[in-house]
């Protein structure tokens, strides 16, 4: 159950992989897999901690300068979880959602996310997986998307406001995150939910994300739950 304290939106930028597998002497595809495994448990993490939203940054926009091959690996891999974690995540409620290029998205994996979600009325947590995403070109599109429903007739640029705006957003439907957590040993967002984190907690953490806690995560729940109850005065 949760209370006014509890976080209940966390986004998650899951930096360090490739860099905590060359320190392991391994290669970066290691690390990726090492970092998709520590996903896995973050979801366990998120329903003990009674987390209602989280968002975890799988691929950046700003990624695709990198070689092709990470992002078949990636991809891969986000298909893989689908299918491994399916009866873990209809048996707990738990259902995704993608934000991002959804152009980027094929059939079959969409098909393997509604075949979770389809079991699931009242979710206990909901997971946007952020793939193809960056923060201004969310923004972009979405003030592509409202500059069409002026020029329309639709609506009247009176009517934009933060309200309005947010339901052009990728993540309309979902409150505003209330904690970040990078981890990695880089203190900067990255294009990570430029509009949505404006009121956040932001956790930067020198260590790896294949290398993360469930201790050192919950120690950071705890820590955000006394922020908030030391403002709301509760």
């Amino acid at each position: 159950m949760t209370n006014e304290t509890t976080p209940r939106h966390i986004g998650v930028i899951m930096d360090g992989n490739r860099r905590w597998a060359k320190a392991q002497g391994e290669s970066k595809f290691y690390g990726y897999e090492h970092g998709y495994k520590k996903l896995i448990e973050l979801l366990a993490w998120c329903l003990e901690a009674n987390i209602e939203f989280l968002t975890v940054y799988a691929f950046s926009t700003e990624n695709f300068k990198r070689d092709t091959a990470d992002f078949e690996y990636i991809y891969d891999l986000i298909s893989t979880f689908f299918t491994d974690c399916a009866d873990y995540c209809i048996a707990n409620s738990v259902v995704f959602r993608f934000i991002g290029r959804g152009e980027l998205i094929n059939n079959d994996l969409t098909d393997r996310l509604h075949r979770i979600n389809e079991h699931t009325i009242s979710p206990n947590l909901t997971v946007q997986i952020a793939f193809g995403y960056g923060g201004r070109d969310e923004i972009t599109r979405a003030m592509q998307s409202v500059s069409e429903e002026i020029l329309s007739g639709k609506y009247k640029p009176s009517d934009i406001d933060e309200k309005f705006v947010g339901k052009h957003l990728d993540t309309r439907g979902v409150p505003d995150v209330d904690m970040i957590i990078r981890t990695g040993n880089a203190n900067r967002l990255s294009n990570f939910l430029l509009w949505q984190a404006h009121y956040a907690d932001i956790y930067f953490l020198d260590k790896m994300w294949p290398a993360l806690s469930k201790e050192e995560f919950m120690s950071l729940v705890e820590t955000c739950k006394s922020n908030r109850k030391a403002e709301y005065g509760s």
